[in-house]
């Protein structure tokens, strides 16, 4: 009795070999390696010129990684908000702006050590983390932006249909936003209602480039190779097709 099927050969190799290129790349950075990622994510590159016009207007900045938990489904989303949140923070702290950090209860000690963490990097010591949580998340956020008359709204993270509420209250309000999720019926939200925004991995990308994690950096890299891979597979076999020559199709029946 074979223990492969016939048919799934082909893709049981493939998917062998994209574990093991992540596996490699990412083992590599535990062992020192440093990767250096060129990529330009405008959305990033907007935060400090964004707080900057905060601190000239005198008014506060908001920022949320979203009202999911970091256990489930989206949990991978809103870490990697609480990351971006600490770049922003770090932000403010050197540009002397004010942030409120609006969060979920179960994120409360992490994003008070995080805020507290980047103000100390500047060289502040003893800031009292202005981090809130509240029952009614959608409406404690657009609260707290009117009543602090926050000119930006920053939102990174695992978002779900609280998203539209805050980021239309935001622009109602006159904030310029910049925001991303990986949640799909979130991305055109993100989109429509945000001055910059990051959509689908991007967000991932930012992440682990601003935490400077070489390991994670490592499994960005693996999967950039991954689809540089089977891109030219796509156009190599849409040439061959074009050319009548069916052998890479009888590869892939395997």
């Amino acid at each position: 009795m074979s223990i492969l099927i016939s048919g799934k050969i082909t893709a049981f190799v493939l998917f062998t070999l994209i574990v093991i290129t992540i596996a490699y790349l990412s083992f590599q950075g535990t062992r020192g390696r440093k990767y250096n990622l060129k990529r330009k994510l405008e959305a990033i590159e907007a935060i400090p010129e964004a707080i900057g016009r905060a601190v000239e207007l005198n008014r506060p900045i908001h920022y949320t990684p979203g009202s999911e938990s970091t256990t489930g489904g989206r949990g991978t989303q809103t870490w990697m908000g609480i990351v971006i949140g600490g770049y922003v923070t770090k932000i403010c702290a050197k540009l002397g702006a004010k942030i409120t950090w609006s969060v979920r209860a179960e994120h409360l000690p992490m994003a008070r050590e995080i805020y507290r963490e980047a103000f100390l990097l500047e060289g502040q010591i003893g800031v009292e983390p202005d981090v809130r949580y509240y029952g009614a998340f959608a409406v404690g956020c657009i609260e707290t932006m009117a009543t602090d008359k926050s000119a930006v709204n920053i939102l990174f993270g695992g978002f779900g249909s609280e998203l539209p509420q805050i980021a239309e209250a935001a622009a109602r309000l006159g904030c310029f936003q910049i925001g991303g999720s990986s949640n799909p019926p979130m991305v055109p939200l993100v989109v429509a209602s945000c001055d910059y925004s990051l959509i689908g991995e991007e967000n991932f990308a930012a992440g682990a480039i601003l935490s400077e994690n070489h390991v994670q950096l490592g499994g960005l890299v693996a999967l950039d190779i991954i689809k540089v891979c089977f891109t030219s597979l796509i156009v190599l076999g849409s040439l061959l097709i074009s050319a009548n020559i069916t052998a890479l199709i009888d590869i892939l029946k395997i």
